[in-house]
This record gives structure tokens, C-alpha cells and sequence, in this order.
């Protein structure tokens, strides 16, 4: 069996305010859990933009000055939605690309 090789990115979630029930449901979720990314190409207020979803619930945003390498890699490789990590300590997320 071979070894897949990923390149790990750590991002910072943003506008968790703005999203109705966002911050009650961070505060119930555990280091490890998985989230999914969602590209948002036609978000007004960013092109690149990529939402954090737990179970269908919006999150909040990959900080807008960090989207432009995984946004370009979702687009390229079809990707419109991929899975990712919740890291709880600073409310971050843990995406694992494959090389």
C-alpha cells in the first residue's frame, strides 16, 4: 500500500459573529471534529471566499488575506467542497491536501 503524501495548511476562522448560532455551536465542538470547506466563488465580498460548515451550519470564513492558495487548488481540482479539521485552540481549521 503506498503513502499518500498531503501538504497541511492551518487556517484562522473569521465571521463566526456574523453567522446566526455559530459561536454556541463552536463552543460545543471538540478539538478533531470534521468540518467541510466551501468555495464561494460568487460571494460579493470576495471572489476567492471559503466558507466553514459543521453539519450544514455556516461557520464563518478562511481569513480573506489566506484563501488565495486553496481557493486556486479547490477551483483547479473541482473541488467545490472538501473536509477539513477543527482545531479548538484559537478556533482554527486543519485542511490536508494531497501533493
Amino acid at each position: 500500500m503506498g503513502m499518500t503524501l498531503a501538504k497541511t495548511m492551518t487556517f484562522k476562522l473569521v465571521g463566526i459573529g456574523h453567522q446566526s448560532g455559530a459561536r454556541e455551536m463552536l463552543m460545543r465542538m471538540t478539538d478533531g471534529v470534521g468540518v467541510t470547506i466551501v468555495r464561494e466563488p460568487h460571494n460579493r465580498f470576495d471572489r476567492r471566499a471559503i466558507a466553514v460548515q459543521y453539519q450544514h451550519q455556516k461557520l464563518g470564513y478562511i481569513k480573506a488575506d489566506d484563501n488565495g492558495p486553496i481557493s486556486r487548488w479547490m477551483d483547479d481540482n473541482g473541488k467545490r467542497e472538501y473536509p477539513a479539521t477543527f482545531i479548538s485552540k484559537g478556533e482554527m481549521i486543519k485542511v490536508e491536501l494531497p501533493l
